[in-house]
């Protein structure tokens, strides 16, 4: 997978885009920053659209898998 830009302007993207996508979900990878980032989708109105799976590992795979291939970012925080 490509590095994803910084996580808080994915999410200000989502924001921005979700009146218009309302199908549109975020899943972030990583567990580094994620009381942040939780908190930053919470002030921008989105949780219900973005899934924190924490660390990388097979769960996370496999449940990642039910996102289409075109809006899967990831990246190391």
């Amino acid at each position: 997978f490509p590095l994803a830009p910084r996580p808080s302007i994915v999410l200000r993207s989502v924001s921005l885009l979700s009146s218009r996508h309302p199908e549109l979900r975020l899943a972030i990878l990583g567990a580094v920053r994620q009381d942040d980032l939780r908190m930053n989708a919470a002030a921008l109105g989105i949780t219900d659209r973005v899934r924190f799976l924490g660390a990388r590992s097979e769960r996370v795979r496999s449940h990642l898998e039910q996102f289409p291939r075109s809006i899967r970012l990831c990246s190391s925080f």
